[in-house]
């Protein structure tokens, strides 16, 4: 059994980070690349689902902002942007110490060094960020100071209230986890809080973009403890609101990309590589619930070791509507509908408007509307709340689909699926 890491055989990030442990005063530290088995994915199955516990037992979160590998450590200052100022205090001559004078970035807020860091836009950091009882940053020129009652740094600047919490998870804890479940925004309607922590997290980026799920389990997990003690996690989304959450729209879809290798069912916002957001439902007309898909059984080969994590294939069997769309056509002008590029025709009319998750989908053949909700009159006139998704028939024996994208009726075709039978169909 190894007995012991010599200190100098570290990279310079982790000797650092000792040596911050040993400058506070605490004896024990928890290092991923040292305490999680390299190259194991049952080990980092297992490690994954307990990050939770890590960060939020934790005493304090080291983050080597400023360090873009293992090998450059962060303790030592950049010498472009401060100056060392040595000192003697005259009432004891015998202490000694410096300071350090920083320049100011003309056109930058001082958080910028931490918020627009290569650290913060990492998919693996987000809920490192937000479970962390408190962090401290070592950036190129300053440390800041960020826990559950305020953020500081060491620039003249006054404190200000948790930036990057949302409400529920900022305030002092009162559970073992110290994660408060306090009222918020939407408590009332808990589900959307996640939707905002996705659409935060969908712009993180990941060397594997497999770890989406993986990497937001211990979120997941406090989120269903603090929210939603009876609803049942499914692949990034909430049993309990299952049909408005496979209404996620893409931002760009020529940014967004699918990989060639599986990462989560199409239904899921972690099939797709790209910022995403959600239908609002804080405007009246659209706090309907007038859904006309129903979840039936959820058949996922799921990891083991982490509940929450990683999916590595399966699908939903669902009820609902579907109809054949006959053809997909680009119009020379979008009008104000500039999320749905797509003319959709069934026996050459056009029955709505849609848009592709990822711009490469709209060559795809069979491509059939799945009604999620019941479009009102003037609906079509709120390009973010679409009301359809657009699926590809991937069988031609059964009735299995994938998801393409979202759409919307025209308000002349509004009862485009009154003579459509619902009908089970598995949703992979």
């Amino acid at each position: 059994m190894l007995e012991e890491i010599p200190l100098s055989s570290m990279p310079r990030t982790l000797q650092d980070a000792v040596e911050v442990v040993k400058k506070l005063g605490l004896e024990y530290i928890w290092i991923d690349a040292l305490c999680i088995i390299q190259d194991s994915r049952s080990d980092w199955e297992t490690e994954s689902a307990r990050m939770k516990d890590v960060y939020s037992g934790a005493y304090l979160t080291i983050v080597a902002t400023s360090a873009g590998s293992s090998a450059d450590g962060f303790l030592k200052r950049s010498p472009h942007v401060t100056v060392t100022v040595s000192y003697r205090e005259n009432k004891d001559p015998a202490r000694a110490d410096c300071f350090y004078v920083t320049r100011a970035i003309a056109g930058r807020a001082p958080w910028d060094l931490v918020d627009l860091t290569t650290w913060n836009k990492r998919g693996w950091t987000y809920q490192e960020r937000l479970l962390s009882r408190r962090l401290l940053h070592f950036c190129s020129s300053a440390v800041f100071w960020e826990c559950r009652s305020i953020d500081s740094s060491e620039f003249n600047v006054e404190t200000r209230r948790s930036y990057n919490r949302p409400p529920w998870i900022s305030d002092p804890g009162h559970d073992e986890e110290g994660i408060a479940v306090v009222e918020s925004l939407h408590f009332d309607k808990p589900h959307e809080n996640w939707y905002m922590i996705i659409a935060r997290y969908s712009a993180r980026k990941f060397t594997y973009r497999s770890d989406a799920l993986a990497a937001l389990s211990g979120l997941a997990s406090v989120f269903h403890r603090t929210h939603v003690m009876n609803d049942e996690y499914i692949a990034g989304l909430w049993r309990q609101d299952f049909s408005h959450g496979l209404l996620w729209m893409v931002h760009d879809s020529e940014e967004a990309s699918r990989g060639s290798e599986y990462w989560a069912p199409s239904w899921s916002w972690a099939s797709v590589a790209g910022e995403l957001q959600w239908p609002s439902r804080t405007i009246e007309r659209h706090q309907r619930n007038d859904f006309t898909v129903y979840l039936l059984s959820v058949n996922l080969d799921v990891a083991v070791e982490n509940a929450m994590g990683s999916v590595h294939g399966g699908c939903v069997r669902m009820r609902g509507r579907l109809k054949a769309v006959d053809q997909v056509s680009k119009p020379e002008e979008w009008g104000s509908l500039l999320r749905y590029r797509y003319d959709l025709l069934c026996d050459g009319v056009v029955v709505g408007n849609g848009g592709f998750d990822v711009d490469g989908d709209k060559t795809v053949q069979d491509i059939w509307l799945l009604q999620v909700k019941v479009q009102q009159p003037g609906d079509l006139f709120f390009p973010y709340h679409p009301t359809m998704l657009l699926v590809h028939r991937i069988s031609t024996t059964s009735m299995n689909v994938v998801r393409l994208g979202c759409a919307v009726l025209e308000d002349e075709m509004l009862d485009f699926f009154d003579s459509c039978e619902p009908q089970n169909f598995d949703f992979f």
